[in-house]
């Protein structure tokens, strides 16, 4: 198979809190979803990678931050390309 066969479906890091239960709760999560349609409601914030806090107060949790509005297709033009972006820091 050639690289042409493969694509980048889904992206998703969540990290989770806990009480005194142990029980757990998702805290924060970064989502891209790469192959989200083009005339969907918010895809232009979902195909790029974008935070979900969910330990907010509502309605915050549905929002999609995204992280890089503007620069979708340089950001997921390729794998290199996506990991070079999730490591970005501001000096």
């Amino acid at each position: 198979m050639g690289n042409d066969r493969y694509f980048l479906d889904k992206s998703y890091f969540h990290l989770y809190t806990y009480n005194n239960d142990l029980k757990e709760f998702e805290y924060i999560l970064l989502h891209c979803d790469t192959s989200e349609p083009n005339d969907t409601p918010h895809s232009i914030y979902k195909k790029s990678p974008h935070l979900h806090i969910e330990v907010a107060e509502h309605p915050i949790p549905k929002a999609h931050f995204a992280l890089y509005n503007g620069r979708v297709a340089e950001v997921l033009r390729n794998i290199k390309a996506y990991n070079i972006a999730l490591s970005e820091t501001k000096k």
